[in-house]
C-alpha cells in the first residue's frame, strides 16, 4: 500500500516535471528584431524626449504662476495689515481725543459752580 502510494507521488512529479520542461523549450524561441523595430524604437524615443520637453515647460510656466498669485496675494496681505494699523490707530487716537476733551469739558464746566461753592 505505501509502495503504491509512494509510486503514484513520483510518477506525477516525473509527469509535472517533464511538462514543465516542454514548456519553457516551447518559450524559448528567439525573436528576430528588425530594422522595423528598431525605426520605431527611435520615434518612440523621441516622441518621450519632446513629451518631456513640454511637461518640463509646463512645469516651468506653472510654477511662475504659482509664484506670481504667492507675491500677489502677499502684497495684499501687506495692504490689508497696513490698513488695519491705520484704521486701530484713528479709532484709539479718536479716543484719546474725546478722553481728552471730556476731561477739559468737565473741568470748564465744573470750574464756575466749584467758585461759586467756595465763596
Amino acid at each position: 500500500m505505501m509502495i503504491c502510494k509512494a509510486m503514484k507521488r513520483i510518477s506525477i512529479l516525473i509527469i509535472l516535471g517533464s511538462l514543465l520542461n516542454v514548456a519553457t523549450f516551447s518559450h524559448s524561441k528567439e525573436v528576430p528584431f528588425t530594422q522595423g523595430d528598431r525605426n520605431r524604437l527611435i520615434r518612440l524615443e523621441t516622441k518621450i524626449e519632446e513629451m518631456d520637453k513640454r511637461i518640463e515647460m509646463g512645469q516651468i510656466s506653472l510654477q511662475r504662476q504659482i509664484d506670481d498669485t504667492r507675491n500677489s496675494l502677499q502684497k495684499q496681505i501687506d495692504d490689508l495689515k497696513t490698513f488695519m494699523l491705520w484704521g486701530f490707530g484713528i479709532l484709539f487716537g479718536g479716543m484719546g481725543i474725546l478722553i481728552g476733551f471730556v476731561i477739559w469739558d468737565r473741568r470748564t464746566a465744573l470750574a464756575p459752580a466749584s467758585l461759586s461753592y467756595c465763596s
